[in-house]
């Protein structure tokens, strides 16, 4: 009877710590992982205030938070990484227009390979490195009163500009190519209002994927191909949607009366980075999962306070927007944990 009792009580305190096992792994997992890099404008003065002038880095569990890129004078847009992880191509002033740079993070060596193109474009926007890792995708816009943005790819040596789009008065932007090259989508006004389409990546074929009344903008495409992530005001605020690459299966993955806005894909597809006004209207970075699950908040700097004149008090948010997620070098046919190494005693030091 006794060695019943004693086997039924071990047998109950394997099964406790299988559940407790589980529940570990289970915990453990809803924690992200992954470095993102943002665009803030915590450390903007006077009379560059609210301007985006520093690139951060930060752990996707919102831990290690630093300081990686500067520039004071006029701020950075979306940087975006190669698919190798060796370099990160990103937009800033130069020659009072808005270039394309490319930087080797190995070496720290930054190329501008944008130009004012035969008088035609004078700013340009980089936001997606196609999957082979030849080409840019970017909006480019001509100077006023032509205020039309296009959608344009360059190779990245900065050799050949070519314009996919040129709708006159429409505004397509945001360009995300596909993995394997082939497509690329895009947000565009040609219907009335923003919507997100998908065309060949020679501009061809281009397909309205949304057709709704209501803003569908930012399209990113997921790591394995299947599925687009974008946000949309059609519910009277902007959420994170997902869809397949031919529109169909929508699912609305937040449901928030704040703004959620500018949605990023993982480097391996578990995760989804965006920006959110949740918590005192202030922009911040957010992570969930591919799901929509375990939404947590990374970033947390509050409003700041200018207080001039004296006399007057004005509150300027200090935003931390526009994540992108970094991708670990794996140029190198070597120990990997090597690159992870070099990459981030890189990212570490660099300044600029």
């Amino acid at each position: 009877m006794n060695r019943k009792r004693i086997s039924s009580t071990m047998l109950l305190l394997l099964v406790l710590l299988n559940i407790l096992f589980l529940l570990a792994n289970i915990e453990a997992a809803a924690a992200a992982d992954g470095v993102i890099a943002f665009l803030s404008s915590r450390n903007s003065k006077p009379p560059n205030r609210g301007i985006k002038t520093t690139i951060y880095l930060i752990n996707a569990d919102g831990t290690n938070e630093r300081k990686w890129l500067e520039n004071r004078r006029c701020g950075y847009y979306s940087p975006t990484w190669s698919p190798d992880g060796r370099f990160v191509a990103f937009s800033t002033c130069a020659n009072d227009s808005v270039h394309i740079f490319v930087k080797d993070l190995r070496t720290s060596r930054q190329k501008r390979i944008t130009h004012k193109w035969a008088g035609v474009y004078p700013g340009y926007l980089v936001r997606s490195w196609s999957g082979d890792g030849k080409s840019l995708a970017l909006s480019c816009w001509e100077a006023p009163p032509h205020d039309a943005s296009d959608i344009c790819i360059i190779d990245v040596e900065g050799r050949r500009l070519k314009n996919l789009t040129q709708l006159p008065g429409v505004e397509d932007s945001s360009p995300s190519w596909s993995p394997d090259s082939s497509k690329i989508a895009f947000t565009s006004s040609r219907d009335g209002n923003d919507e997100i389409y998908v065309m060949d990546a020679d501009g061809g074929s281009p397909v309205n994927l949304t057709k709704h009344s209501r803003t569908d903008a930012a399209p990113d495409w997921s790591p394995d191909g299947k599925r687009i992530v974008f946000y949309s005001d059609r519910e009277g605020q902007s959420d994170i949607y997902v869809m397949n690459p031919d529109g169909a299966n929508l699912v609305k993955l937040t449901d928030h009366p704040a703004q959620d806005r500018l949605p990023s894909w993982s480097p391996d597809g578990r995760w989804i980075a965006f920006m959110s006004t949740r918590e005192d209207r202030n922009w911040e970075i957010y992570v969930m999962d591919a799901t929509g699950n375990n939404q947590t908040r990374i970033t947390n700097h509050p409003f700041a306070v200018d207080v001039k004149p004296v006399s007057r008090v004005t509150n300027h948010p200090d935003k931390d927007v526009r994540p992108v997620w970094v991708i670990p070098d794996r140029s190198l046919s070597v120990n990997p944990q090597g690159n992870h190494a070099t990459l981030w005693g890189q990212l570490k030091s660099d300044k600029q």
